[in-house]
């Protein structure tokens, strides 16, 4: 898959604006087959984070799929200018929760996903996501109540694609 991305497309997927601190940084690793975009915003959160998300997101999306090998550790964090600590890290906690699984001396793959996992997962980014939602409602001032409100309001609201 050769997409191309642009800064507009990279200012939607963030929407923090880019400053003077921010990687716009886009990495499309090719490795064994294997075809990873990976984008980094120091303003969006821990390093590590955001590569397993959006590694996460690829599996979930078809992009990357079983078996597939992804970049060592070492070309990860060269490629994206990041400690290997940090690539360890998201590779680390991708393989504890049974995305990804390493060979010894082969590298780092895609696992086997079975549909019941990959709803799960998905759950888990909805949580993820209403956790993060409940954090900036708390900043907000939104009570507990008024969020509930506020989702269940969202929930109801027509699909704008139907």
């Amino acid at each position: 898959m050769n997409d191309i991305f642009t800064e507009e497309k990279f200012r939607k997927s963030f929407p923090n604006p880019l400053t003077e601190y921010c990687i716009y940084c886009i990495i499309t690793v090719e490795t064994v087959g294997s075809n990873m975009h990976i984008q980094l915003n120091l303003q969006a959160g821990p390093l590590y984070e955001q590569i397993e998300y959006q590694i996460r997101a690829q599996i979930f999306s078809g992009e990357l799929n079983a078996g597939e090998a992804l970049p060592s550790i070492r070309v990860l964090a060269k490629e994206l200018t990041i400690g290997v600590i940090t690539a360890k890290r998201a590779y680390d906690d991708l393989i504890a929760e049974g995305f990804l699984y390493a060979v010894q001396g082969k590298g780092v793959f895609v696992s086997e996903k079975r549909e019941d996992d990959l709803v799960n997962g998905k759950t888990e980014r909805l949580k993820e996501q209403l956790r993060s939602a409940k954090r900036f409602a708390a900043e907000c001032g939104v009570s507990p109540e008024q969020f509930g409100k506020i989702v269940q309001e969202i929930m109801e609201e027509k699909d704008e694609r139907s």
